[in-house]
This record gives structure tokens, sequence and C-alpha cells, in this order.
């Protein structure tokens, strides 16, 4: 068996210190393989979020490890993140954007523009090259998101609730473009959602958290094969591995706010 892309090894995050600090996530075991896109989900304030900036380097672990095998292999951008609050640059134009990371990490002018010109193309942005984001709707602004963070081709891409803000129908489209992405790509993705339904049609496998502090409840594979359209919400055994992994998230709902009331009394 081929070694983790990413090795996550008795993970903890605590905010604060001594009495009141707040434990945000873990103890957490998790590997993830070289090509896999895997999903995590739970209920609101479990530390999927924290997860995710662990991943790229935005947060420090409190203790335990996370290993990402591109460092080990002296890669160029072990990582990148896309929010779901696009977080580009509203000063910046739709290509400048997109190139930002492509200069920062040393490519040339000339460089960086054509190959941000060439994701400008592939996420459907044709036009609005020289757009400012106060110009461009939601769903383009976070296609220049993407497109900023695939364009320094990282090892691993983090996405930490990519389609949150978005409505259902512009989250559909995209769901899609990022099926036919990750198929083109065979990159390693960790993708933090709260939707099931987003979760099965586009992993390999969906890890649950539980309630804070985020630990592993389930792990499972998803059994559909690839290349996968949104058609496979209709597979009787989507339905019923979607009603599996909502009892397990409901009853962490639960937990989180009795654990809430005892904290307030």
């Amino acid at each position: 068996m081929s070694e983790p892309e990413v090795r996550i090894r008795d993970l903890r995050v605590v905010y604060g210190d001594g009495r009141s600090g707040v434990d945000a996530l873990g103890p957490l075991d998790l590997d993830v393989m070289r090509g896999q896109f895997v999903s995590v989900v739970g209920p609101s304030g479990c530390g999927k979020s924290t997860l995710a900036r662990v991943l790229v380097g935005l947060a420090e672990p409190s203790a335990g490890s996370v290993v990402l095998a591109a460092n080990e292999r002296g890669s160029a951008m072990p990582s990148a993140i896309v929010f779901q609050d696009h977080a580009i640059f509203p000063w910046k134009t739709v290509l400048q954007n997109i190139a930002f990371g492509l200069t920062v990490s040393g490519v040339d002018h000339a460089q960086a523009n054509a190959r941000a010109r060439s994701w400008v193309h592939r996420m459907g942005l044709t036009g609005f090259e020289d757009s400012y984001p106060s110009a461009l709707s939601g769903g383009m602004q976070q296609r220049v998101g993407v497109a900023r963070a695939l364009a320094v081709e990282p090892d691993v891409l983090v996405m930490d609730e990519p389609f949150g803000s978005l409505d259902a129908l512009l989250r559909d489209v995209l769901i899609e473009e990022l099926l036919g992405l990750h198929q083109d790509l065979r990159c390693t993705v960790v993708f933090i959602t709260h939707s099931l339904e987003e979760a099965l049609v586009l992993s390999d496998r969906v890890v649950v958290l539980s309630a804070r502090p985020g630990r592993i409840l389930a792990d499972r594979a998803v059994p559909f094969p690839r290349p996968r359209t949104l058609e496979v919400r209709d597979d009787p055994d989507f339905g019923s591995l979607r009603q599996d992994l909502w009892h397990l998230l409901r009853s962490q709902v639960d937990v989180g706010r009795s654990a809430d009331e005892r904290a307030a009394g």
C-alpha cells in the first residue's frame, strides 16, 4: 500500500490556557491517501475549520502531528486552501487574484499570467480577466478562489465549506465542476462541509466528527464509481448511506447541546 499523502497522529487543538482553555479538536488520527477526495462532516463547532487551518499551517496543533508527504518530497507547494467567503483580494482583478500565489512563490510575471489565463478559461471566467471581485457574482468569486488555489498546483487542496454561502442551483453547478476537476487532476482533497449530500457526491471517503472536541466517529468509504455525476443521488444506496450518516450527526447535535447547557449552568 502506498504511503498516505496526509498523516495525522494524536492531533489536539486547545484554544486558551489553563482552566479557561477550550478543547476544540481531538485527539484525532487520520490518513488521506494520494489522490483521494475525503470529506469531513460534523456538527457546528466540532473543529472542522480548525482542522482545515492546521492542514495548511494557519493554526498550530496543541499536541500530536500533521505530516504532509509533499513536505518530505520537497514540494514547492504542499497545500492550498479555498475558504467559504472567497477570501480573494478586492483590489486585484480576476487575473491578478489567480496569479497571486504564483508570483508570491517566485514564478516570473509572464509565466504566472499565462498560467492564470489558462485557469480563467478553465473556470469559465473568460471575459472577466480585468474585472474586480465587486463586479462578480458569488459563484464567480468562488471560481476565482478555486482557480487561485489550483493554479499553484498544490499537492493537497483543502476546501473549507466552499459552497456554504451559495444557493442550491449554483452549488450543484460548482459541485459538477469540482467533480470534473478532480477527475482530471487527481489531486488530494480534504473537503470540509456541513452537507452530507455534497460529501457523498464528491468523495471517496466521508469522515464524521463528534461534537466538540471533534473526534472521529465514523470513516465510511463511498461506494459509487468514478467518473461521477449528480445523478448518483438517485441511487438507492446513496439515500441509505446518507440516512445512516445523518443519524450519527443528529446524535452529536444533542450531545453538543447538552454540553453547552452544562457549561452555561
